[in-house]
């Protein structure tokens, strides 16, 4: 979904072309976006993440931001995303399954965030879980496990 500002008023969805053929403007963002924690580590495994992102794509600004439970927050990222040069968001949800916040709770904030900064048009990806790739990502881990793994290796 990507929302932009309608010159009639309002906003209104646009095709994502301009995201899907690689054409990123420089002044994009991405925002990978996951629930948050009360365990510290596992909210640094999102930063690190996210900067591993930023390494890899050196086009894009990458920021993180959670849902709740941990700093920064969506609303505080994607504000802050608007009052710098950023003309496009796209919000990456790092989430397994279309839980509430993936479905009511990211395409509310981002409503609510498009109207108020009208300038910014705002794409919200498909959650993690979605991704076509994701099964044989995860059987390509397990394979090079098993390969690596002795059965005197106990278990890690």
């Amino acid at each position: 979904m990507i929302l932009c500002e309608n010159p009639k008023g309002g906003t209104v969805k646009i095709g994502i072309s301009l995201i899907e053929k690689s054409m990123i403007k420089p002044e994009a963002t991405l925002v990978v976006v996951a629930h948050g924690s009360r365990v510290s580590t596992s909210n640094q495994e999102v930063l690190e993440l996210t900067c591993s992102i930023s390494e890899t794509s050196p086009r894009l600004k990458v920021f993180a931001a959670f849902m709740e439970l941990a700093e920064p927050s969506l609303v505080e990222v994607l504000e802050d995303c608007a009052m710098q040069t950023t003309e496009i968001v796209i919000v990456l949800p790092l989430f397994i399954s279309a839980g509430r916040h993936v479905t009511n709770d990211l395409p509310a904030v981002i409503r609510k965030t498009a109207a108020r900064y009208p300038h910014v048009c705002y794409k919200l990806m498909p959650h993690f879980g979605a991704n076509p790739n994701l099964p044989k990502m995860l059987i390509n881990q397990v394979m090079k496990d098993i390969e690596t793994t002795s059965v005197h290796d106990g278990v890690s």
